[in-house]
C-alpha cells in the first residue's frame, strides 16, 4: 500500500475487488427479504448462501472500483441509515 502511494499509481483512487464495507449494505438489504419469504425458508437460505458465496468471490476479484467522492459517500451513508431504519422498523428494535 505504501508503494502505491509513493509511486502515485491509479490504484490510489480505486479499490481492487469489492470493498469489505459494502457488506454493511448488501446483507441488510438481502435480510429484508426474510419476512416476505417466511413461508419459504429454504429459498431464503439459498439466497443468503448464494449472496455470501458471490460476495466472497467479489472480495478477492481482480477488478477495480473507484473510491467514492464526498458526495457519493454522503449518499452511501444516508442509504445505509435508511436500510438500518427499515430493518429496525420491519423486525422491531427491542430494548431487551
Amino acid at each position: 500500500e505504501e508503494e502505491k502511494r509513493e509511486t502515485g499509481s491509479k490504484e490510489k483512487s480505486t479499490y481492487t475487488g469489492l470493498p469489505i464495507t459494502t457488506v454493511t449494505l448488501i446483507f441488510p438489504i438481502i435480510y429484508l427479504l426474510r419476512r416476505p419469504l417466511e413461508d419459504y425458508p429454504d429459498i431464503f437460505s439459498l439466497i443468503w448462501a448464494g449472496a455470501m458465496l458471490a460476495v466472497g468471490f467479489l472480495f478477492v476479484g481482480k477488478f477495480h472500483i473507484s473510491k467514492p467522492s464526498n458526495k457519493k459517500l454522503i449518499f452511501i451513508i444516508i442509504f445505509g441509515l435508511a436500510i438500518a431504519t427499515a430493518v429496525g422498523i420491519i423486525y422491531g428494535v427491542s430494548s431487551k
